[in-house]
């Protein structure tokens, strides 16, 4: 005995063409408001991600901004200055000790000012000088360097960022390095 439709009552019959009906409306109901979500989380996903970056852009771009200056406001400070300018005009020993001695504290105050400064070193032509917090390699060379490479260049800028590398300190981590400096 095969199951026809006719076969039912009249209430039966309406009973189920509106429960075939109410089901097909749900189901294509649910797989556009399926679609339609899963568009709106993407797209809010989307905005958010543009929006937390930029955000992250500006912070780091104001947090660098402060990093230059203070690296600026070492040179134009007369005690760091003179102090280093009579160390590079008269070479010694007593003069290289006072430079040691006002360079590391200068050095120290600047990372601490910051904690996206993991170390600062200060090379020039005389000697090179650090804070003598963290022990230095002492086999790193800065003019065979990828730092020095940069500062080469006819057209480099003031601030460089390098690619990440091992710290030229004793240090388990890497990292982004920033080169401050003006062309040679």
């Amino acid at each position: 005995m095969r199951f026809h439709i006719q076969n039912l009552k009249f209430r039966n019959q309406i009973v189920l063409l509106f429960s075939i009906i109410f089901l097909l409306t749900c189901a294509f109901s649910g797989i556009a408001f399926y679609h339609l979500s899963a568009q709106n989380v993407t797209d809010n996903f989307s905005r958010s991600a543009k929006d937390a970056i930029g955000q992250m852009e500006n912070t780091l771009e104001t947090r660098l901004g402060i990093i230059d200056e203070k690296s600026r406001s070492m040179l134009i400070n007369q005690s760091f200055y003179n102090t280093l300018a009579q160390y590079l005009n008269h070479p010694s020993i007593s003069t290289n000790v006072r430079t040691m001695g006002v360079i590391a504290d200068y050095l120290r105050d600047f990372e601490r000012g910051e904690e996206l400064i993991s170390s600062s070193y200060l090379y020039t032509e005389a000697g090179d000088f650090d804070n003598y917090i963290s022990y230095r390699r002492q086999d790193f060379v800065f003019k065979e360097s990828p730092f020095y490479k940069v500062y080469e260049q006819e057209d480099a800028l003031s601030v460089q960022w390098l690619w990440p590398m091992e710290d030229m300190k004793h240090c388990s981590h890497s990292l982004c390095p920033a080169f401050y400096g003006s062309g040679p």
